[in-house]
């Protein structure tokens, strides 16, 4: 199901909303509730997410931090959960492997470059709150709407490269060698 993540963090949004109204209309304060659950969750989600996965992709934590890879380096399946971070990927010497490649990008903010080469087909993902995205020059803002962009040869290219993004505020910048 593609749109899962969408789905559980819109559940989440609408159940936090319907708290925070019946909160105000009995007069109780939901955050005295709301951390100690949510500190639980989070920590039982952290213990028990290995085991659930999205396929074999490989997930790294950096809750402060980024991701950079450039050079010569082998792209493969990746996830990354972060708070708030920089993403750096440059494609100019990497080992892009025929077919389609994933990452999926999970956080609250979040800046990602991208440099892509020639012949290589992008896709983009990105759902946020707040979302500015500039992909080979075209430009879009989205407030609380997806944003799904293609390169033109994306369908026909040997190498694909997919990136999901997940964020509150996402900063996107995908560019071509």
């Amino acid at each position: 199901m593609r749109y899962r993540t969408e789905l559980f963090f819109g559940s989440l949004l609408l159940l936090a909303g319907v708290a925070f109204l019946l909160g105000t209309i009995f007069r109780v304060n939901v955050w005295d509730f709301c951390w100690p659950i949510g500190l639980i969750l989070v920590g039982v989600w952290i213990l028990f997410r290995p085991r659930l996965g999205f396929g074999n992709m490989p997930m790294n934590f950096r809750p402060f931090g980024g991701v950079r890879r450039s050079g010569a380096w082998q792209v493969r399946d990746e996830e990354v959960w972060m708070f708030l971070g920089d993403i750096r990927l440059n494609f100019a010497e990497a080992q892009v492997p025929s077919g389609e490649t994933s990452f999926r990008f999970f956080g609250f903010i979040g800046d990602i470059d991208v440099l892509v080469p020639q012949g290589v087909g992008v896709a983009l993902s990105a759902a946020a709150f707040i979302n500015d995205t500039k992909v080979f020059g075209q430009k879009r803002n989205s407030f609380f709407f997806p944003v799904y962009i293609t390169s033109d040869d994306y369908s026909t290219a040997e190498r694909k490269i997919l990136i999901e993004t997940y964020f509150f505020i996402g900063d996107i910048n995908i560019k071509r060698l």
